[in-house]
């Protein structure tokens, strides 16, 4: 489910099509979360669909921490990577703003956290792009620290921000009580999907 006040807009021709805040959405706030409409594809079932489906899954499905790849029913598949993300996927499965997202602005996320089985020659534009993103193992362990102190920060603000996503939000008696306590926040590894090899095969530009 993506944060109600958002829109699909166009970034560019090259990108496509992306996330855009339509109202402030102040630091801590849950910009999506996932709900019992995202549908669950395990390998059987991707095996399943054929070949067919398989462009339509690898574009707009991500890999959970299960093997599963999950596929958004709402614009919340549109949402775009950057190497500079203003939304972080957390130990649970929801995002949060890690910085203030201004009306207008667009939201995105760190696609390495998504456990790719491709990597991606990035073109995000931040000034602190990697080039190339991946979510090998070394991938994780140089992002993990610097992510989990964001999404910490980030967990001290969301307790006292509206939160029209809290809803679906699962586990709200853990995550309320590491809202008020950021040390009690899951780190970001927790969706990590360990059978990914060390070495991932290229594919150009996998922006959504």
């Amino acid at each position: 489910m993506i944060h109600p006040h958002t829109e699909l807009r166009e970034v560019d021709p090259q990108i496509g099509l992306g996330v855009f805040a339509t109202r402030p959405l102040p630091r801590g706030t849950i910009t999506w979360a996932l709900d019992a409409l995202d549908q669950r594809v395990d390998a059987s079932r991707l095996r399943s669909l054929g070949r067919l489906y398989r462009p339509l899954i690898d574009r707009y499905a991500y890999l959970n921490g299960h093997g599963e790849r999950i596929l958004c029913w709402d614009i919340g598949r549109f949402m775009n990577h950057s190497c500079d993300a203003n939304s972080i996927s957390t130990g649970w499965d929801f995002d949060l703003a890690i910085r203030d997202i201004a009306a207008g602005e667009q939201i995105t996320n760190d696609y390495a956290l998504l456990n790719l089985d491709q990597r991606f020659e990035c073109a995000c534009g931040a000034p602190n792009c990697r080039g190339v993103v991946s979510s090998t193992p070394a991938e994780w362990e140089a992002l993990t620290p610097g992510l989990d102190e964001q999404v910490r920060l980030a967990s001290h603000a969301a307790g006292h921000v509206e939160q029209l996503l809290w809803p679906w939000v699962k586990s709200k008696q853990k995550v309320a009580r590491a809202f008020r306590n950021p040390a009690l926040v899951l780190s970001v590894s927790e969706h990590r999907f360990d059978s990914l090899p060390d070495a991932l095969p290229a594919r150009v530009p996998a922006i959504r």
